[in-house]
């Protein structure tokens, strides 16, 4: 049988010798802004299969954005946006123990590199809507 643990992390070593060559940054060195593109550095992976399901079990089988249940075996299903994905709470560091969470495809490709705090106040937003409150920012406020 097949282990989704072992499979989430050939996603993430995958994943990491996919991503983009180059990238463009702002720079803002003596006060300007400009931009430039810069090589990516390579992305440090220090994590097993099973720091994978550890935290998966800490989380309690649940996305950690979205508190959706995962059903670990969606892994093995092509384009499936319910299967685990592995993302990293701080960019700007690797695959290291306290620095990644289990989530859907679909909430780690629709964070992509927005900060975690700003990401959260979107889902607040999003789950505050998807219940059809009216929230302090709505739109309906303006009236």
């Amino acid at each position: 049988m097949k282990d989704p643990f072992e499979q989430l992390l050939k996603n993430v070593i995958g994943n990491s010798i996919l991503r983009p060559k180059r990238r463009t940054v702002t720079l803002d060195e003596s006060g300007k802004t400009g931009t430039a593109k810069i090589p990516y550095g390579e992305t440090e992976i220090s994590i097993t299969a099973k720091d994978l399901e550890e935290q998966f079990i800490k989380q309690d089988g649940k996305c950690y954005w979205l508190g959706y249940k995962l059903n670990p075996n969606d892994i093995f299903e092509p384009n499936n946006n319910a299967a685990m994905s592995c993302d990293r709470l701080d960019n700007d560091k690797g695959y290291i123990k306290g620095n990644f969470v289990i989530t859907t495809r679909f909430a780690n490709l629709g964070k992509r590199t927005m900060a975690t705090d700003k990401f959260k106040i979107f889902l607040k937003r999003l789950k505050s809507d998807i219940r059809k409150e009216i929230r302090n920012d709505s739109i309906e406020r303006f009236f």
